[in-house]
Formats: structure tokens, sequence, C-alpha cells
């Protein structure tokens, strides 16, 4: 046997209406009053949704450095215990029409007066705030295959990479 279901007794009245209309207002002037007092406790109270807390600065400590031409005596020269045992990179960077073109030198040590390898590559911020590298050059010569989509003027890009004398 089946059962059939009357829908006239289905249908909202007016009150059950009307109490709905009057919770959604309520509701929104709620959320409405709960921003604007948060709004005013950071207008007035900055500090306290920052938690700002103060710098602890120091003083770099002053390096002595000598002229290139000056020679050194046996007392004023560090021990070798004092090299960086490690390779070694150093970087270079130089502004490229929306990005950077950064190059490395990388030494096999910290004695090493000469970089083993070089290598030079076009950085740029995305949208999503993620950045894109594209490496162009390794020991001065360009790559092969470089994307110019993504590197903005190629060319120039590769005048910019500073390579060792």
């Amino acid at each position: 046997m089946e059962q059939r279901l009357k829908t006239d007794y289905l249908s909202p009245c007016l009150i059950e209406r009307a109490i709905a209309i009057v919770l959604i207002i309520v509701g929104i002037g709620v959320s409405v009053a709960i921003a604007a007092w948060g709004l005013r406790v950071a207008w007035v109270h900055p500090n306290i949704a920052t938690k700002e807390r103060p710098i602890a600065s120091t003083r770099p400590q002053s390096v002595k450095t000598l002229p290139a031409d000056t020679k050194i005596s046996g007392q004023d020269k560090s021990s070798t215990s004092d090299i960086i045992r490690r390779q070694v990179t150093v970087f270079s960077k130089i502004k490229h029409l929306g990005g950077t073109v950064t190059t490395g030198w990388i030494y096999s040590d910290g004695a090493s007066q000469v970089p083993t390898k070089q290598y030079c590559y076009y950085s740029a911020v995305n949208a999503d705030l993620s950045s894109t590298r594209v490496d162009i050059a390794s020991d001065r010569k360009p790559l092969l295959n470089v994307s110019t989509t993504h590197v903005p003027e190629l060319e120039k890009a590769l005048t910019k990479c500073q390579w060792w004398n």
C-alpha cells in the first residue's frame, strides 16, 4: 500500500516566515556589530593586533682590512684552521625588467682565489608570490634552449651576468 503525503500541511504559514526573517536580520546585525567591534579594537589599540616587539640591535664588529699591496708578516697570518673548509658561493644581483639576474661564483673553499664554477640565472616573482628561476648561462657560456617567454630580453639579461675576470 502506497502512502501519499499531503502538501497542504508542509507550506509555511505567516508566523513561521516572520520568525525566519527576524532570525536572518538578527544574525546580520550581530555579524556587523562584531565586525565593528573588531575594527574599533584594532584602530584604538593597534599594538594588540600586531604584537609589536622591540628589535634587538647590536653593533657590527669592526673588520680590519689591509690594502691589497700590503705584505703580511708571519705573525699577522691567521692559522689554517680559520679557513672555511666548505664550498663557498658568492652571489651578485642586478635588476632586470621585473626580475633579477643573479650570478654565482663557486669556490672550493674559503682560501680559494678563483672560482671553480660560475653560473647565471634570471628570477622573477609570480602573481601568487612564488618565484620562477631560469638558468641562462654557465661558465660564461649561454645555455641552449632557454625560454624567451620566461626571460624578457634574454640578450640583455646575459650581458648583466657578472663573470669573474
